[in-house]
């Protein structure tokens, strides 16, 4: 449809020309996977599609737009998306929404998509336990991937989580995790930590490592019991 606009590419014209709808049940793959051409072979997109979309879609003059629409994103309910193509003779898509949900299956949807390439994929080995809520912004130029950005946030409610397999439980954590394709930090973050009440700040470095500080107080029983500590839980007697 877009490709018979008169506007294809050519915003500035004069002239008018809009649909504008409401969907339901639609599946838009905004990233489609790519048939084999000669000799390049088929891509297979690494982001999932849109399903079960319901909401407002328009199109005027050489832009696209989604309105006020919910939809399901692999395994997570998103509401209140709202994207566009400014130009589709120049496709970059921009695109919000909210999701709440089991917070594994929200970080499952960070590690499954370029996401966890981009945050140098150190949620591969997250785990958290009850319900949380991310908002994820993306800006995709879907001619050149490469470029793509994420903006994302889940919040905690007194989640239990653990950052990788080598870093302590984090019992009862409440605050953000806010991510991007830059890496991701822990924003206002207090946590059961070690026996005690912590206030956690920190998370990944520019080099790839994690780093994070923790004031409070922990227990010399909770640190003999925490093993991935190593000979920092075994107290010392002076």
């Amino acid at each position: 449809m877009a490709r018979a606009s008169p506007y294809w590419g050519a915003a500035e014209r004069a002239g008018e020309f809009r649909i504008a709808g409401q969907v339901e049940d639609l599946t838009l793959a905004y990233v489609p996977d790519r048939p084999a051409r000669g000799r390049e072979p088929a891509w297979r997109s690494p982001w999932p599609p849109f399903t079960r979309l319901a909401g407002e879609l328009i199109f005027d003059r050489a832009a696209m737009r989604i309105r006020d629409a919910r939809a399901m994103l692999g395994s997570l309910q998103l509401s209140q998306v709202n994207g566009e193509i400014a130009d589709l003779g120049q496709p970059t898509l921009t695109i919000r929404g909210d999701t709440r949900g089991p917070a594994a299956e929200l970080l499952r949807f960070v590690t499954a998509t370029p996401v966890d390439e981009w945050t140098g994929r150190v949620l591969g080995g997250a785990t958290a336990s009850g319900a949380a809520e991310m908002k994820l912004a993306l800006t995709l130029p879907l001619q050149d991937l490469a470029h793509s950005t994420v903006r994302g946030s889940v919040t905690l409610a007194g989640n239990d989580l653990r950052i990788q397999p080598g870093t302590p439980l984090l019992q009862a954590a409440r605050g953000r995790i806010d991510f991007s394709e830059q890496g991701f930090t822990l924003a206002g973050a207090s946590a059961r930590l070690l026996g005690g009440d912590a206030v956690i700040d920190g998370g990944s470095q520019p080099d790839g490592s994690l780093r994070f500080t923790a004031q409070g107080s922990a227990t010399a029983e909770a640190l003999r019991r925490a093993p991935e500590l190593g000979l920092a839980a075994t107290p010392r007697s002076c």
